[in-house]
């Protein structure tokens, strides 16, 4: 028997070094071999993808080897006995890491109450045993910590960190959007950085540690493997193991299966369990979501990992029961529905415990589920066959207003919707095998819901994604029936260039998937690959190749390793631009753009020696700040270069960038380039810091700043510390400009203010808001300001604001959604995320806390919508009766032509004002391949419906129109977008002196009728516009104009880069073409360089003839200055006084154009400020010109930016013949232009060759 169990060991390990077989499967598809069919060689493969992290996780607790060896079988026994009811496989790694974790604790501590000594690993010298001491307690540190994250957050760091995966890999593995994860590893690495930080330790020292090579993952002995393969198959059976391993990791095994009950709907469970706690300032979860009850205490971590654990802490004393129901969708109870309940509750200041209860539905349907005393948190989700799973909950801030948990709640599960498509290759022949991930858009919630429950998200993605059939078909069966239900794509396979992006592929939308008639296409690649070596050409090993500038923007895999020759080869990409960044030890990192074409040339990379970075991390006091850690976070205008590059992976080594500062508060990288590099610094206690700095440069002293803000919140009237109150985080962008960031918010309790600050780029402001009290918002700080680390607020008492919301009969409307928005607190309609909302009660009501300004309130249910605006001091909102919802479907032609995969928006018409609250109900949808469109659920009112078209990328169509609508309440327009009437075509051409390289791809152009459209808004009727009277280029300067162009009917006009155009569906009558060409534009379009205004006349014969030729438009382009040219511009300087650009004659002049509205010119100030430090000493003068209208606004600017050199505003913008901002010239000493850049970094070489 032993002997067969090794042969297909053997077998299997064949088979994956000729890498054709299992290796290759994801591990879902390997647990059903193993299931099913009992095969040997797809648990292997688990082994041998997963043993590694295993055995890690287990040597770092425990330490001895033989020790790790028996909680490394354990683990992967526990495997074996639970793979039937795993149900998330495509987190198994995480599922295994945290198994592994609980194995060998639960071994160390039977092993510390024996008095077992932990010995030295013998593969450790002797001048090593300090450190490797100190370093195990970090590992032991980060196992625990990283144990107690929501699987959502402890995913990706086991796949990038421990099993060193490339993010893309990572992520697709997942079946997550890029963002997603993206999001969610960073989260999780901040949470995991911050739960260790507390206790003496931060992230960056983990990666350091792998960075130095302690620890790399190394494959488990092949004797190892092939006994717990063995025993694998004989322990699912609950056959006899004796002989195949030890009585030791029996009993260890049977103890921890007795400890589980692993979940059906764990996934879906932990995905947003790190909400909840992030709202309890960040002190993170429970173990892993398998458990029965995996009840776990904590705490705030202490300075020092202990090597023996402290006794579990009681169980919260019982608050009461939740009785929970489960009906089908004709109301009758389901019996043996899964309920997974997650709950947290609050033990004391800083201490919070999670549990997670497994549980399913009697013979009526129903389940009590436990709720502990202080619960702070409740969600839960509901499923069963063959019905779409549901979730519920209650968050922290809601509980902490003081509302309770319900003592019944019911789910009402329904029948899901197929959905489905075709993937072909070029050739339109099928694609086999090809990986369809599915994923739900948003949060939208059932039909004739209780305004609570919400669908679960996921689809199909990871293992539970659908595969092509040989006709290249997929399908699906779990699609929510509801409008608002859209769905997400994300599609991949091994040959062919993959999606970068989840809805990547054009023309794809939920309406067409419903029909299973999408047909996507995948398009083979381009094979790239190079050689790395050293200064003397000698081959480098393991340097890293990431590919694009943003390489965790991409779902498709990024990272790649030379081998022992330094030769790589990328897997198949698309044609296209991109960049390849080679990272290496101890050579300087080098970043090069490429052209991806079937012609490319092999890319080899010769290294050179890098420079020196070294900068001394101080406190207020100039006390050293140790412990600082440094993270990359910018090179070369993207995120190619990081800080860790997947440590332990054996494809993806770890460059050893240095990643922490010494005791002495010293952070030293020896080898870095000489461009700026942005780093982000963060320590315990200190707000977090940002710079930029090239090596080479001098040593810079950082000043770190204390974080965190604590004070008491009281009532004003008695004095009396508030129970329970919400603090809101709200950034200060300007005096006017405030936003508070409600997803941010976090429950306060007993009158405690404690907040810890998260952004250092501007101002911050504390809210604080509590039910029966006025928000209020404290003054406005910098993180690390000393005056504003105590803040007290004494909080007005005032009523709450509400009102009753009704149907248009007059009958009281539960469970409706109201969403609340402010001056400085934005509600939006189709993202629930961050919105301030509740639902009504039995008898319609609801109510907010006093907002202190004047609101927005929008209701929407299945019912209809309400909408309406309210001053600041009205408490009674009165009566909001819904409206029917209007719908709007079309379909949109261009040329002729059905346009697939256009983006439509639907906008309101109304004018904007900067007081006003920010409620933003814009609606948006993509075409199908049909080009038809829907939006069942519409405010009813005048909006403006338009196909979004600009002159950043090719859209395929050459004009989007945008129709004005009165929607009336509870009825439908159809519209034909594009189609009829004539198609009006015709050319631009520039004439004058023409800058090289201008062309039109970089305009604004509309065709407007000369008549009046919809009836506008009283506030934009009063503007005075008239279309009757011709175009106004006003109309696209103002937010006055542009409310004002949506009443009408018109086109934006795409031209190509020859200047010709075509316009569809364009009806008899009179029009004007307004065209505004611009030069590529480095950050905002600022003032075109030819513009054209002509009259059209589109006659019926023209709209039967279904055509109209226009003769050629001549735009003539104003002069430029061009290099050689000495430009005469005159300016105002700060004083008011008049000047010059002569006035700088006689040395080199860098002139900088911008404007403080621009967020790129804001961007490169830094860069600008560099500049100026390096070259002001040796002569160079440096003058800022803004192109801001408001001579105030310039002045605020100013203050607020501190740009140490003589500023200008110029009166004429056009004279300057700048288009776009920001932009540089250098000047001679004679006045002359010797150069114009877009970039301040680009000027650097240009003016060190100049002073030669």
């Amino acid at each position: 028997m032993a002997d067969r169990h090794l042969q297909a060991v053997l077998h299997y390990l064949h088979k994956r070094v000729e890498g054709r077989t299992v290796n290759a499967l994801a591990d879902g598809v390997l647990l059903d071999r193993f299931v099913v069919n009992r095969d040997q060689a797809a648990f292997a493969a688990l082994v041998d993808r997963h043993g590694p992290m295993v055995l890690g996780v287990c040597r770092r607790v425990l330490g001895r080897a033989h020790d790790a060896e028996d909680a490394f079988q354990a683990a992967f026994l526990v495997l074996a006995r639970k793979a039937p009811s795993i149900r998330k496989r495509d987190a198994l790694a995480s599922w295994l890491h945290g198994v592994a974790y609980h194995v060998a604790a639960n071994l160390r501590r039977a092993e510390s109450r024996r008095g077992a000594l932990q010995i030295p690993r013998p593969d450790v010298t002797q001048e090593d045993v300090v450190a490797e001491v100190s370093w195990r307690e970090v590992w032991a540190a980060i196992d625990e910590e990283l144990a107690l994250l929501p699987q959502r957050y402890r995913a990706p760091l086991v796949l990038c960190y421990l099993e060193g995966r490339t993010r893309d890999e990572a992520a697709l593995s997942l079946g997550w959007s890029e963002g997603t994860f993206r999001g969610r590893l960073e989260r999780g690495r901040d949470a995991l950085r911050a739960r260790l930080i507390r206790r003496g330790i931060g992230l960056s020292a983990v990666l350091l540690a792998s960075a130095l090579g302690h620890e790399a993952a190394t494959a488990a002995p092949f004797a190892l493997v092939v006994a717990t393969v063995a025993a694998a198959t004989q322990f699912t059976a609950k056959g006899a193991v004796a002989g195949l391993i030890s009585a030791k990791v029996a009993s260890l095994t049977e103890g921890v299966l007795k400890a589980m009950l692993v979940s059906k709907l764990k996934m879906a469970a932990v995905v947003l369990l790190a909400l909840c706690m992030a709202a309890v300032g960040g002190v993170m979860l429970a173990k892993g979501p398998d458990d029965k009850q995996s009840d776990k205490t904590i705490k705030p971590p202490v300075h020092a990992a202990s090597e023996n654990p402290a006794p579990p802490a009681a169980a919260p004393a019982a608050l009461g029961t939740m009785r929970v129901v489960v009906l089908d969708p004709q109301g009758k109870p389901l019996p043996a529905a899964n309920i997974y309940a997650n709950i947290s509750s609050s033990i004391s200041t800083g201490e919070y415990k999670i549990v997670n209860q497994d549980l399913k539905t009697d013979a009526a349907g129903a389940i009590q589920v436990e709720l502990p005393k202080n619960t702070t948190c409740v969600r839960m989700w509901a499923g069963a066959k063959p019905f779409v799973t549901m979730f519920a909950n209650w968050e922290e801030t809601e509980l902490a207003s003081g509302k309770g948990l319900p003592a019944d709640y019911t789910f009402r599960l329904e029948r899901g919707l197929t959905a489905g498509g075709r993937i072909v290759d070029e050739d339109g022949k099928p694609v086999v095998g090809a990986k369809v991930q599915v994923n739900l858009a948003g949060e939208p919630k059932p039909l004739n819901g209780d305004g609570r429950t919400r669908y679960d998200n996921s689809m199909a993605y990871g293992s539970d994604a659908a595969i092509t059939d040989a006709e290249g078909h997929w399908r699906i069966d779990n699609v929510p029936n509801s409008p608002r239900a859209e769905l997400m794509l994300l599609v991949s396979h091994p040959d062919y260039a993959s999606d970068k992006s989840w809805q990547e592929a054009s023309g794809v939308n939920t309406a067409l998937l419903l029909k299973e008639k999408a047909t996507l296409t995948l398009k083979r690649g381009v094979i790239l690959r190079g050689q790395v070596t050293d200064p003397a050409g000698k081959p480098i090993k393991d340097a890293i190749i990431v590919l694009g500038n943003e390489p965790y923007n991409s779902a498709a895999p990024t990272e790649f390793s030379t081998d022992a020759d330094g030769r790589y080869r990328l897997p198949a990409l698309a044609p296209g631009e991109t960049t390849l960044t080679v990272v290496t030890h101890g050579w300087a990192p080098q970043l090069r753009k490429v052209n991806v074409q079937t012609s490319l040339l092999p890319q080899d990379f010769r290294m050179a020696l890098g420079k020196t970075i070294r900068l001394r991390f101080v406190d207020a006091a100039g006390k050293p700040a140790p412990k600082a850690y440094v993270t990359l976070n910018g090179w070369k205008g993207g995120h190619s270069l990081q800080s860790i590059f997947n440590p332990n992976h054996p494809k993806v080594p770890n460059p050893k960038i240095p990643g922490k500062a010494d005791a002495d508060g010293v952070y030293e990288w020896t080898w870095a380039p000489d461009d700026p590099v942005k780093l982000i610094i963060t320590s315990e206690g200190f707000a977090r810091a940002e710079l930029e700095i090239a090596g080479g440069a001098l040593e810079r002293t950082v000043t770190l700043k204390i974080d965190h803000v604590a004070g008491r919140v009281t009532d004003a009237a008695t004095g009396e510390l508030i129970p329970a109150f919400t603090v809101i985080p709200v950034v200060v962008f300007s005096k006017d400009f405030l936003s508070a960031e409600r997803g941010r918010a976090k429950a306060g309790q007993d009158g405690r203010l404690s907040f810890a600050g998260h952004r250092t780029d501007y101002p911050l402001r504390i809210r604080i808001e509590a039910m029966g009290y006025r928000t209020q918002d404290g003054q406005a700080f910098q993180l690390g300001d000393e005056t504003a680390r105590k803040q007290d607020f004494r909080l007005q008492p005032s009523a709450p604001v509400g009102g009753v919301v009704t149907d248009a009969a007059g009958k009281a409307v539960a469970n409706a959604e109201v969403l609340l928005a402010t001056p400085t607190e934005q509600g939006e309609l189709m993202q629930d995320g961050d919105n301030h909302k509740l639902t009504t009660d039995a008898a319609g009501r609801f109510a907010f806390p006093d907002p202190g300004e004047a609101c927005a309130v929008v209701v929407r249910s299945d019912v209809g919508i309400a909408q309406a605006e309210f001053p600041a001091n009205q408490h009674d909102l009165g009566t909001l009766r819904l409206q029917p919802w209007a719908s709007i479907r079309g379909q949109f032609r261009d040329g002729g032509q059905p346009v697939r995969g256009a983006t439509i928006m639907v906008d309101p018409i109304r004018l904007d004002a900067p007081n006003q609250p920010k409620m933003r109900t814009r609606l948006y949808t993509v075409t199908d391949a049909e080009g038809r469109f829907e939006f069942p659920q519409t405010p009813p009112g005048a909006v403006c419906l338009w196909v979004s078209l600009g002159p950043w990328k090719d859209e395929g169509f050459r004009s989007g129109p945008r129709v004005p609508l009165e929607l009336k309440p509870g009825r439908r327009v159809e519209l034909d977008l594009g189609n009829g009437g004539a198609v009006v075509t015709g050319k631009v051409v520039l004439t004058g002196k023409i800058p090289p390289g201008l062309d039109c791809t970089y305009s604004i152009n509309y065709l407007v009728p000369r008549e009046r459209g919809v009836t506008p808004p009283p506030e934009i009727a009063a503007l005075g516009f008239d279309a009757r009277n011709g175009w106004r280029g006003a109309w696209i300067k103002t937010t006055e104009g542009l409310a004002y162009l949506s009443t009408l009917p018109h086109w934006f006009v795409k031209l190509a880069p020859d200047g010709t155009f075509r316009i569809s569906g364009v009806p008899a009558g009179e029009y004007d073409l307004a065209v505004e060409i611009y030069a590529k534009p480095s950050g905002c379009l600022v003032d075109p360089l030819a513009r054209k205004v002509v009259r059209v006349t589109v006659t019926a014969a023209d709209t039967a003839k279904g055509e109209l030729a226009l003769p050629e438009i001549a735009a003539p382009v104003k002069p430029v200055p061009a290099i050689g040219d000495a430009p005469a511009l005159a300016f105002r300087r700060a004083d008011g006084t008049a000047g010059a650009l002569a006035d700088s004659n006689g040395h080199y002049t860098v002139v900088h154009f911008w404007a403080s509205w621009c967020g790129p010119c804001k961007k490169q100030l830094p860069a600008l400020r560099r500049l100026q430090e390096r070259f002001a000493a040796k002569g160079v003068a440096f003058l800022s010109l803004s192109l801001d209208d408001d001579f105030k606004t310039w002045q605020a600017a100013l203050k607020n930016h501190d740009l140490p050199w003589p500023q200008g505003r110029l009166d004429a913008v056009e004279d300057a013949g700048v288009s776009s901002v920001p932009e540089y010239w250098l000047l001679d000493a004679d006045g002359k232009i010797v150069s114009k850049v877009y970039d301040a970094d680009e000027l650097t070489a240009t003016i060190a060759e100049r002073l030669k």
